[in-house]
């Protein structure tokens, strides 16, 4: 379980409050209760997806895409080691009253804990930041991207519950996005949050029809469909077609692709196809040429970027009377002097470690509230600790110090290889300085000239090249 640290040497004559609200969202692994869809007769030429439904059409984002290209194709071919650890909100929506809630907590949190494995394998970690409910019942029945915004938690992925959308069971609304809708027909099925969240973090169905039509022989992979190589062509793109038929589970049909071939292998358990809605694939997966994708647009994208976590965090003295304040770190958090909660302000820190030193004073007020959330990123329920210790390690071979930064950073390699370079870009991917670094020693680089902001590092050091990114404040 994560770890909280309290360290106090004396008493304070002064009373203060600290209150901790301890949100387990990620940690409990609860199986939802909703019934599972009937196996379909294999003799019987039926269609695999009848429940649950697909998603929506989305709005691709062509400026947001093509930066993200531009970035993955640079850097190709690169032993990249990184760790995201994103923040998520979650939004269950009833009708007006609190009637016909779309999901239970419970139900929730077995989405989470679902959403945390599926995207573990790329060590892409999640935590939660809380959960509210919307009595609204247009809202709940009938969603719409403008419908959605005023509730949008900033800075946070957010996921809503709706009892009905109608025709489909998710919507990602655009592609790359910070919001995502899913139907309580697709609770516990055909894990459709991970489904959506993908396009949020810019992925397509791999039958994206508006590419056009990819070939067998993936001689047109990158241009054509989902844009991505390793995903086969998907012969869902023809259905409705003549020449489209399934028996079960399996794609029977005839369908030729553009070269004339009918052979397709179609990704049956592939989280970003609609084959995953048959029962007989319980499992699903996303290929390493997918999670390239995500982990481009999670670089280059600004709203996005804007949901994660850096390495390490600290927090000084300081007053919030309203809003959300999230403090949230991939490691560890430090939280120091008086912190003043007031009015309805809530302060959220969260991470694998959050260290509450002996001069912390915390005096929430009225609805003022000051939460400790443990990170899925490194936990014991959500992930196993050894699923990631050696990756969090390998990290190691990059450390940056101060971070937040102000007028230098202190850059110093573990590798012991004495030809390396540093980059440093903007976070649209614009590079701003280039140094060569001695490795295995402090080096210091001015930020001085710097705008306030989010920056990239990227270290080639021999064959090997690590990425990370720090912080200019004032």
């Amino acid at each position: 379980m994560n770890k909280i640290i309290l360290v106090s040497k004396k008493r304070r004559a002064l009373a203060s409050v600290l209150l901790f609200i301890i949100c387990l969202i990620s940690g409990i692994n609860i199986k939802a209760q909703n019934v599972q869809p009937e196996l379909l007769d294999t003799n019987q030429n039926v269609q695999p997806l009848q429940n649950p439904k697909g998603c929506g059409e989305y709005v691709i984002d062509n400026a947001a895409l093509t930066q993200a290209l531009k970035y993955e194709s640079s850097h190709q071919n690169m032993d990249v080691v990184t760790v995201f650890t994103i923040r998520v909100y979650f939004h269950i929506c009833r009708d007006n009253g609190g009637m016909n809630a779309a999901a239970t907590e419970e139900e929730v949190k077995a989405e989470f804990n679902e959403l945390i494995a599926d995207f573990a394998p790329n060590n892409i970690c999640f935590i939660s930041m809380g959960l509210d409910y919307i009595d609204n019942t247009i809202v709940n029945n009938s969603p719409t991207s403008s419908l959605l915004t005023p509730y949008l938690k900033a800075d946070c992925l957010n996921i809503f519950y709706h009892f009905n959308i109608p025709g489909f069971g998710g919507y990602a609304w655009s592609i790359p996005n910070t919001f995502c809708s899913i139907a309580k027909s697709n609770l516990a099925a055909a894990h459709t949050t991970s489904h959506e969240v993908g396009h949020c973090f810019g992925l397509l169905h791999t039958f994206e029809p508006g590419n056009g039509n990819e070939m067998i022989n993936g001689s047109n992979s990158s241009t054509s469909a989902d844009l991505i190589t390793d995903t086969p062509a998907d012969p869902w793109a023809y259905k409705g077609q003549a020449c489209y038929s399934t028996s079960g589970c399996l794609y029977t049909g005839n369908c030729t692709d553009p070269n004339g071939a009918s052979n397709f292998t179609p990704p049956y358990t592939n989280t970003m196809s609609y084959w995953r809605g048959a029962p007989c694939y319980p499992n699903f997966i996303f290929t390493s040429g997918q999670y390239s994708r995500v982990n481009s647009f999670l670089f280059t994208n600004g709203p996005l970027i804007n949901c994660q976590s850096l390495s390490n965090y600290s927090q000084g003295a300081v007053t919030w009377s309203s809003g959300n304040y999230w403090r949230t770190a991939i490691n560890t958090v430090t939280v120091s002097g008086n912190v003043n909660i007031t009015g309805a302000a809530v302060a959220t820190f969260g991470g694998n470690l959050v260290v509450v030193q002996n001069n912390f004073v915390a005096t929430p007020t009225g609805n003022g509230l000051v939460l400790i959330r443990p990170s899925a990123c490194s936990g014991g329920e959500g992930i196993p600790r050894t699923n990631l210790q050696a990756d969090l390690l390998s990290e190691d071979a990059l450390l940056i110090f101060p971070n937040p930064a102000n007028e230098f950073i202190t850059i110093k390699t573990t590798n012991t290889d004495s030809n390396t370079i540093i980059s440093i870009y903007t976070s649209t991917m614009q590079l701003i300085k280039t140094v060569n670094f001695e490795a295995g020693i402090e080096n210091i680089v001015s930020t001085i000239n710097f705008s306030p902001g989010i920056y990239f590092i990227d270290v080639q050091s021999g064959d090997q090249s690590y990425q990370t990114k720090f912080v200019v404040s004032r």
